[in-house]
């Protein structure tokens, strides 16, 4: 994720429902459907589940119903269909009930105990061969607006492992099964009982419920495909990110002049970071203005940059080296070479980044480095003007009767190619 501001959640949100998004848009303008989706690591597992399946001898003395319940919460969700299990375990002496997780132990299921199976709360990595053992799965829910807003998590699990799943007709069930295809759709305890009794009935159905659901997981529920439109939504949200690369903060009229450039983007939105080596702080104030710093030392940069700027020689060496950008930059503010003597070391280097092959486009603050980085290197550069703060450079009449020339001098007269 991005290091700076990234993104306007106030004017923004990410959902797993549509119930859920439907709410939120009384809120805010935007809304984006992030369905759960299993991982890569639960896909393995399912798989692996299934083929243990399928090499082990299946006894079909019995039909396992499994209620993977989670937490406690969930109690009243199975007493809202007591009445057709009771009938189901009445009927079916062959049927079992398997209750899972943390689920208070229903007293009207004691006449049943024989066919009663209860598991404890697992590791998850355990619930894939958990439910490929049983025949049919079931999510009753109770309609209320708490449950509106929860995802398909129970029939994803179910459908990794082909097992078809009883679902009430709310919320994302609605939405993702279709009736009699990829599961069935309860809208109260007759269809409960009805759907429980046509699936224990009709194995061929069981099978071909199951199989469908898992194509449609297989297609679409998995986090390497689901995650392109959520990176998708975030960046067509986020605000613009720009990074400069820079030697230093101590301050130099060329650093100034990145920091006013710095001030201006952020203040039309954009994310701007300092990316600089050996530095102890991680946020830099000028004028108002707050900048996130990344110390290349010790931070790992994983952000994805629409724009990197370097901004001295040395710089440019960094941007080329890194690949998750849109656009390079090179801020050229001076003829470099000419900051070493004759004979110097970093006089080549200067040199070389005039005349990069790559795509990096330059840019000046200058006429005269405008017009030798065309006539000499033939680089086409875009020209920012420099500009005057009139807060700081006021008019001040002069006294003609004094004669007197003022010369002001510009730079640091310590530097060699200030003063030749």
């Amino acid at each position: 994720m991005r290091t700076g501001k990234t993104l306007k959640l106030c004017d923004a949100a990410i959902t797993t429902t549509e119930t859920l998004a439907k709410e939120l848009k009384n809120y805010v303008p935007k809304v984006f459907i992030n369905r759960n989706v299993a991982s890569e690591e639960m896909w393995k597992l399912s798989k692996r589940a299934l083929r243990l399946k399928e090499n082990q001898t299946v006894s079909n003395d019995y039909i396992i119903i499994g209620y993977f319940s989670g937490s406690i919460t969930h109690n009243s969700d199975i007493d809202m269909i007591k009445n057709a299990l009771i009938k189901i375990l009445r009927r079916y002496s062959y049927v079992k009930l398997l209750l899972f997780g943390e689920i208070s132990y229903p007293e009207y299921l004691e006449e049943f105990s024989e066919q009663i199976i209860l598991k404890n709360f697992t590791d998850w990595k355990q619930l894939p061969l958990l439910i490929s053992n049983v025949d049919i799965n079931i999510a009753p829910l109770e309609d209320t607006i708490f449950n509106e807003a929860k995802s398909e998590n129970k029939w994803i699990e179910a459908s990794l492992v082909k097992v078809p799943t009883i679902a009430s007709n709310i919320g994302a069930f609605k939405h993702v099964i279709i009736h009699n295809e990829t599961g069935l759709l309860c809208d109260n305890v007759k269809d409960w009982y009805l759907a429980l009794k046509t699936l224990i009935n009709n194995e061929p159905l069981r099978k071909y419920i199951g199989e469908n659901a898992h194509k449609v997981c297989r297609k679409k529920y998995n986090t390497i495909y689901a995650g392109n439109k959520l990176a998708n939504y975030i960046n067509s949200i986020a605000n613009k990110h720009i990074g400069f690369f820079i030697p230093s903060l101590l301050n130099s009229g060329g650093m100034y002049v990145i920091l006013k450039h710095a001030c201006i983007l952020q203040d039309e939105g954009w994310d701007v970071d300092f990316i600089l080596p050996n530095v102890t702080i991680n946020i830099y104030e000028f004028q108002e203005h707050k900048f996130n710093i990344i110390n290349l030392n010790n931070d790992i940069i994983t952000s994805q940059y629409d724009v990197l700027v370097a901004t001295l020689y040395t710089t440019v060496y960094s941007i080329l080296s890194y690949y998750k950008t849109k656009k390079l930059l090179y801020l050229v503010q001076n003829y470099e070479t000419n900051f070493y003597p004759y004979g110097n070391y970093f006089r080549p280097l200067a040199e070389k980044t005039y005349s990069v092959p790559f795509n990096l486009q330059y840019i000046t603050i200058s006429k005269w480095c405008e017009k030798w980085l065309w006539k000499k290197y033939k680089k086409k550069s875009k020209y920012a003007p420099n500009g005057i703060d009139i807060d700081n450079f006021k008019p001040h009449k002069r006294d003609l009767r004094n004669k007197k020339i003022r010369i002001l001098i510009e730079g640091n007269c310590h530097s060699h190619y200030k003063y030749r």
